[in-house]
């Protein structure tokens, strides 16, 4: 019986004159007043509606600015003090304009981490959701934030597109390159957004129990790395075989402390010695100049011990 007068009340939009004020509240009536609190208030808007329209009207004139989100209509709207269609109107409440938006933006294959040195450039596949809710979306926008250029213009949506990338070598750490994908709709006329795809170049720092480094190329066969983020803390883990431990940080990286947590906290500190620096060639094979430390023990570990190392800038 519901659905029957949401039918009855929805399908009579357009013509609310041929309806009398009875037939359209009971209408009202039986499909929101009794569903919630939320739907009450939207039927306390209705009821007024209902009321100034009087018998075969097809017009409300509202008072202004709203006190309360009714439907698609939010709190603080002005709805002026001109009539408004009653069609145009109970639209607006049931059946309230939603934008189109972006799900998700990428670059197929291309990490958001990179080494410092690193060239971006060539062919790069873009991929994209979209869902288009109230909108119509036929065609996208894919941008360079960074180089300020647009790669491909009205693209078909369909969610995937390769392009030719502007090329860029990313020669600092925490140098950045980004996309975004625009939305181009129709109804109405206009364009929005998607996330931004940010690629972010970094220094590796390298390490691992094994003898000291003497070159670029010993220091990058160290048996650990990972990006050098800009996370204060990383744990080191000694294992059972080894006598001498090294740890290669980027330039201007130095160690602030180091925590045995595997025997009672013990601070080590002390035990880690700056040895020099060696130049360590970056993704575009300039040097860089690395701080290595070493700590060496007498005999190796009879249980793999585990460090936490804090580093500073």
């Amino acid at each position: 019986m519901k659905k029957l007068l949401i039918f009855f009340v929805f399908c009579s939009c357009a013509s609310y004159g041929q309806f009398t004020k009875p037939e359209l509240y009971q209408g009202i009536n039986a499909n929101i007043r009794l569903k919630s609190p939320t739907s009450a208030r939207i039927a306390a808007m209705l009821d007024s509606i209902v009321v100034s329209m009087g018998t075969g009207g097809g017009d409300y004139t509202p008072q202004g600015v709203t006190l309360a989100t009714v439907g698609g209509i939010s709190s603080g709207t002005n709805l002026g003090t001109s009539p408004i269609a009653l069609q145009d109107l109970l639209d607006d409440i049931f059946y309230p304009y939603v934008n189109p938006v972006f799900t998700s933006f990428s670059v197929s294959g291309q990490s958001t981490t990179v080494e410092v040195g690193t060239t971006l450039s060539g062919s790069k596949t873009f991929t994209w959701g979209i869902t288009q809710n109230s909108g119509v979306v036929s065609t996208i926008d894919i941008y360079d934030i960074t180089g300020l250029v647009t790669l491909a213009t009205a693209t078909p949506n369909d969610g995937s597109q390769a392009a030719n990338v502007t090329a860029i070598q990313l020669n600092a750490n925490a140098s950045t390159q980004q996309w975004r994908g625009i939305g181009n709709n129709s109804s109405p006329s206009g364009t929005f957004n998607s996330s931004t795809f940010t690629v972010t170049s970094r220094y590796y720092r390298f390490y691992g129990a094994a003898a000291l480094p003497t070159n670029s190329a010993t220091v990058r066969a160290l048996p650990s790395s990972a990006f050098h983020t800009g996370a204060t803390s990383f744990t080191f883990n000694t294992g059972t075989s080894g006598t001498s431990f090294v740890i290669a940080l980027p330039p201007s990286v130095t160690i602030s402390s180091v925590i045995d947590t595997s025997a009672l906290n013990a601070d080590i500190t002390s035990e880690w010695i700056l040895t020099g620096t060696i130049n360590v060639l970056d993704a575009g094979s300039t040097n860089r100049a690395y701080n290595v430390y070493q700590m060496v023990v007498g005999i190796p570990y009879a249980s793999s011990h585990a460090f936490t190392v804090t580093t500073a800038n």
